[in-house]
């Protein structure tokens, strides 16, 4: 079992990663938006929870400003209690945020 970095580091710049940095594992939930995925970081084999959401669903359902408020929020946040944002990045037509894992079974 890989936990992820001390969360007590805070949040890492945004665009340190990319799609291509993680090996997809599985589906760990869905939404009105996207979903959320178990993923392994390749070079340091560190499990994340990374939550995918589709641009186009985003703003069809006018969420453009609450998505980026969630951000701004989940970057500023740093509680020894909660999961951090540990990077996020977008591609053409996605938004993604990565969370640390706590635990998995994949």
């Amino acid at each position: 079992m890989s936990q992820s970095p001390d969360s007590s580091a805070g949040c890492q710049a945004t665009n340190t990663a990319t799609l291509d940095d993680f090996d997809r594992i599985k589906t760990l939930g869905t939404g009105s938006f996207g979903r959320v995925m178990l993923v392994k970081h390749k070079q340091t084999g560190n499990y994340f929870a990374m939550k995918i959401l589709d641009k186009q669903k985003v703003v069809k359902l006018k969420q453009v400003e609450h998505t980026l408020n969630e951000k701004r929020i989940l970057q500023a946040i740093d509680f020894p209690f909660l999961v951090n944002m540990q990077y996020s990045f977008k591609l053409r037509d996605i938004f993604s945020t990565v969370f640390g894992m706590v635990s998995h079974d994949p």
